[in-house]
C-alpha cells in the first residue's frame, strides 16, 4: 500500500452505501482511477466541495496495486471551477469535455499532457465568450484525439 498525493479533476461520483461515495478522477501522476470516499455523503462532510465533478483536487490515496478501488484519505479544492460556471451552456461543454474523458481515457498510466489540456479545457469553457464555446469544446476534442493516437487527417 502506497501513500499518495496528487492533483486531480473530479469527473463524476456514484453513491457507496449510506455514508460514502465513489469518486471517478483523472488525475495529472496517476491516470484515470476509482477511489472510494467513507463518510463523503455525511453532512458536513470532511471533503467538503473537493469531490464534486468539475473540482481540481489536491488529493492523498491509498494506492494498493492489486484493487481497482482506491481510498480517498483526504481532499482539498484546489479550483472550484463547477461553482464559477453559472451558465448552462457553458456547463455543458464543461461536462462535454470530463465525459469524453472518463470514456475515452482507461488505464492508470500517467498523461500529464492530457491532464494539462483538460485543465485548459474547462478554464476555456469558464471564460470564452458564449460563441466560442462550440470552438473551444471541438478544439479540445481534436487535441484529445491527437495526444490518444487518433489524429484525425483533415486534408
Amino acid at each position: 500500500m502506497a501513500i499518495v498525493t496528487t492533483e486531480g479533476i473530479v469527473l463524476k461520483t456514484h453513491a457507496l452505501g449510506d455514508t460514502s461515495r465513489i469518486v471517478t478522477v483523472f488525475t495529472r501522476d496517476h491516470g484515470l482511477r476509482k477511489l472510494v470516499a467513507k463518510g463523503a455523503r455525511k453532512t458536513p462532510s470532511r471533503f467538503g466541495y473537493a469531490l464534486e465533478p468539475l473540482s481540481r483536487s489536491r488529493l492523498v490515496l491509498y494506492l494498493k496495486a492489486d484493487r481497482d478501488l482506491h481510498l480517498l484519505s483526504r481532499a482539498e479544492v484546489v479550483d472550484p471551477l463547477g461553482s464559477r460556471i453559472a451558465d448552462l451552456s457553458r456547463l455543458a461543454h464543461a461536462q462535454a469535455a470530463l465525459e469524453l474523458v472518463d470514456r475515452l481515457v482507461w488505464g492508470e498510466e500517467p498523461h500529464e499532457r492530457l491532464y494539462a489540456l483538460l485543465v485548459q479545457a474547462l478554464d476555456g469553457c469558464a471564460r470564452a465568450p458564449l460563441e466560442a464555446l462550440p470552438a473551444v469544446t471541438l478544439a479540445f476534442q481534436l487535441q484529445l484525439a491527437s495526444e490518444l493516437g487518433y489524429r484525425p487527417r483533415l486534408d
